[in-house]
């Protein structure tokens, strides 16, 4: 689940939005932190990002989309749908 704060910087930016998939996963001491305090996870984030530095990945950039289609939205709905759009273009990894 993502989070609702990607469907109020939408709404109030009405900014052209251009998702990316990144095809990799996070650590898994990284997913248990997670699962145990939240806010410490994303101080971890960091940490991952430079275990990945000198590594290669694959990204797709999917097409872009208008901030208007999302305007009626909620928040939440927001996020979920462009976390269903990125996800849907992972496919293209065999994900």
């Amino acid at each position: 689940k993502w989070q609702s704060i990607l469907g109020a910087i939408v709404r109030k930016t009405k900014a052209t939005i251009c998702p990316v998939y990144f095809n990799g996963e996070n650590s898994f001491f990284f997913h248990i932190v997670g699962l145990i305090h939240y806010p410490l996870r994303r101080l971890l984030f960091a940490k991952e990002l430079i275990n990945k530095k000198n590594k290669s990945f694959k990204a797709v950039c999917l097409p872009s989309l208008h901030s208007s289609q999302y305007l009626c939205m909620g928040n939440s709905e927001i996020a979920d749908e462009l976390r269903l759009i990125t996800l849907k273009g992972g496919r293209s990894f065999g994900n």
